[in-house]
C-alpha cells in the first residue's frame, strides 16, 4: 500500500472515533442533564420531555459541522492518493486536516475562540491545498 493510502488510513480511523466521541459526549451529556432527544425516551424513561440543554445542542453542532467537511476531505483525500499527487503532501494536508479538525471539536465543546476559527481554517486550507494539488497532477 502506497504510503500516501496508509496516511489517509490513518487519519480516516482518527477522524472516525473523534466522530464517535462527540456521539459519546451527547449520550453522557443527556444522561448528566437528564435530557433526551426525543419525547418517546423521555416516556420510556419517565422525565419531562425538554429542549436539549446547551452542552447537547453544541456537540450536535460539531458533528454537523464534521458531517459538512470530512466526507468532502475524505473523497479528495482519495483521489490524491490515488492520483500519486506529492507524496510529502499527503502528510502535511491530511495530518493537518486531522490535527485541525480534533482541535475544532475540543474548542467547539469548550466554546475556545479563535482557535476554533483558527483550526476550521486550517482544515480548510489543507482541503484546498490538496484539491489543487489533484489539479496538478492530472493535467
Amino acid at each position: 500500500m502506497p504510503v500516501t493510502m496508509k496516511i489517509l488510513a490513518l487519519c480516516s480511523v482518527v477522524l472516525f472515533f473523534k466522530m464517535v466521541a462527540i456521539g459519546f459526549y451527547q449520550g453522557t451529556q443527556r444522561k448528566k442533564l437528564n435530557a433526551t432527544a426525543n419525547p418517546e425516551d423521555a416516556k420510556m424513561l419517565g422525565i419531562e420531555c425538554k429542549t436539549e440543554p446547551e452542552p447537547i445542542q453544541r456537540g450536535h453542532r460539531a458533528f454537523r459541522n464534521d458531517v459538512e467537511n470530512i466526507p468532502i476531505f475524505l473523497f479528495l483525500a482519495l483521489i490524491y492518493g490515488l492520483a500519486g499527487a506529492w507524496e510529502t503532501g499527503a502528510y502535511i494536508y491530511f495530518i493537518g486536516f486531522t490535527v485541525a479538525r480534533v482541535s475544532h471539536t475540543f474548542c467547539y465543546l469548550n466554546q475556545i475562540q479563535p482557535l476554533r476559527s483558527l483550526s476550521f481554517g486550517i482544515g480548510l486550507l489543507c482541503t484546498t491545498a490538496i484539491a489543487v494539488h489533484i489539479i496538478l497532477a492530472v493535467m
